[in-house]
């Protein structure tokens, strides 16, 4: 068996003489590793050639929004005038507004959100977490205090509270 082949492959038989002997190729690898090297090397090229076409823009701003399910809106020539705009972060939460009617006074409000710093002494509030609480100060009557909650796309609330005049 000479000494440059490695593997021997049966052509035919179990006899030595009906080998053929195949002679190792070490240029194969070595091309193909130079090969693929040589496309690592024009890929970088190319794409350190390209110019930076990417583009930062800003989607926060004008966003319309309407709190209900309106058929035909996926349509982009849909008439969305009425409905309100808003600008993003918005953390979607229920807005209302609060009146006081009867014997009381609407002194402020509040919902226990941390990060909310708007101030107390206003009759609108987003709710956090599905709460709003509303400071009331009776008169000095005495008598029926009606709040009413109005929060667009949800059902009126309504609390009525009865107050007494304590006293001399």
């Amino acid at each position: 068996m000479p000494k440059q082949c490695k593997k021997p492959i049966p052509k035919y038989g179990n006899d030595e003489k009906n080998y053929i002997y195949i002679k190792p190729r070490p240029m194969k690898r070595s091309f193909l590793i130079l090969t693929l090297a040589l496309i690592q090397i024009i890929n970088i090229n190319v794409w350190s050639a390209t110019p930076d076409i990417r583009r930062h823009l800003l989607i926060d701003k004008n966003w319309k929004f309407t709190q209900s399910d309106v058929k035909g809106a996926e349509v982009s020539d849909f008439d969305d005038a009425k409905w309100r705009t808003l600008n993003l972060p918005h953390d979607w939460s229920i807005e209302g507004e609060f009146k006081v009617e009867g014997e009381g006074v609407l002194i402020g409000t509040d919902n226990g959100n941390p990060q909310d710093k708007t101030q107390m002494k206003i009759k609108q509030r987003n709710a956090y977490n599905g709460l709003a609480l509303v400071v009331i100060q009776s008169t000095e009557k005495g008598g029926n205090i009606r709040l009413t909650t109005v929060s667009k796309g949800l059902k009126d609330a309504v609390l009525q509270v009865v107050s007494a005049k304590l006293g001399n």
